[in-house]
């Protein structure tokens, strides 16, 4: 099995992302907007590809999480989302489960990290 890193210590990464963003705090809102209205569809979808041992399920799922997840700045979600697509393209299906538990757990983090900067 691979060996993952601990992810950094940021959750959400404001300056950077509006930085990348051009200093569009409204573009942050709305990339803010989309991750927190399709990342819970998302994990539905890595939950159930584990559950019925579909790798590649669960890398397609991933790797669309990792967008949402880096557009809108989240920092260690974005480690935990990419250790979750490695492990998959890895065929490591029984790593998955608890590191979607720890991606969960990241995105829950980012959701309540990102909530003054929603519209």
């Amino acid at each position: 099995m691979a060996q993952y890193s601990l992810p950094p210590k940021a959750v959400f990464d404001v300056q950077g992302t509006l930085s990348r963003l051009g200093g569009d705090e409204e573009l942050l809102a709305d990339m803010i907007g989309f991750f927190v209205e399709d990342a819970p569809p998302l994990i539905t979808e890595l939950q159930s590809a584990i559950e019925t041992q579909d790798a590649p399920a669960v890398k397609k799922a991933a790797h669309a999480l990792k967008g949402l997840v880096l557009g809108c700045g989240g920092v260690r979600a974005g480690h935990a989302v990419q250790r979750v697509e490695d492990a998959a393209a890895a065929g490591e299906i029984d790593a998955l489960v608890p590191l979607v538990a720890d991606l969960t757990t990241e995105i829950d983090e980012l959701v309540a990290a990102t909530l003054p900067y929603r519209t």
